[in-house]
């Protein structure tokens, strides 16, 4: 196994600990942040930070990015994850590393 596949084994059997929903929030809360913060970013080209980031409107884009992340991004990734994580343990047990 390569090093790198031994260092996704041993973090995400780390992650993997705090389970799903902890997972999913920690996770999807911080990528949504993200894509709040970039389409936000975007957007002041067109309009004021106040209009960007101080409105009703930013509020409810708000909660709609952290929602994707979580449902979005934390729910697909926690699959993948664990495929990839199966997959390069079980090669490592085969390989005899």
């Amino acid at each position: 196994m390569k090093p790198s596949d031994q260092k996704f084994v041993r973090q995400w059997a780390e992650t993997r600990k705090m389970g799903r929903f902890k997972y999913a929030v920690i996770y999807g809360l911080g990528f949504g942040l993200i894509l709040f913060l970039f389409t936000g970013i975007y957007n002041l080209w067109e309009k004021s930070f106040g209009e960007v980031f101080l409105t009703l409107r930013s509020a409810i884009v708000f909660l709609f990015w952290i929602a994707a992340g979580i449902i979005g991004y934390a729910v697909l990734m926690w699959p993948v994850n664990e495929y990839f994580f199966r997959r390069k343990q079980d090669s490592g047990f085969n390989s005899g590393s």
